[in-house]
């Protein structure tokens, strides 16, 4: 299976690479920045009344807000970058912004 030449199609390449079966069901991580708590607050209401499961977390580390959303989901390209486009769509009204994702994979 060939994937796009971008961040997410590259890690999806690798992933490939390893022999993760895309085949299945996996619980990905996406994560979402907010300037503030109060804003981290308001992106995950919205995100939750969108049916997504999500929490909110400090990183002292950066000093930043992250909120953490959690999708149970098929490894494919296009769905993917749905959910990005709808987490970052979500967030703008509060100034936050889609930051990525990860997946826990099997040992």
């Amino acid at each position: 299976m060939a994937f796009p030449q971008d961040e997410d199609g590259l890690v999806l390449q690798e992933l490939q690479d390893e022999g993760i079966d895309f085949t299945v069901l996996h619980d990905v991580d996406f994560f979402v920045g907010a300037p503030s708590e109060q804003a981290a607050n308001s992106i995950k209401t919205a995100i939750e009344e969108a049916d997504f499961s999500a929490e909110v977390a400090f990183d002292e580390e950066v000093d930043t807000w992250t909120v953490f959303v959690y999708v149970s989901t098929y490894l494919d390209y296009d769905v993917l970058k749905e959910i990005q486009e709808t987490l970052d769509a979500l967030a703008k009204p509060f100034d936050g912004f889609y930051d990525g994702w990860a997946v826990l994979l099997p040992e």
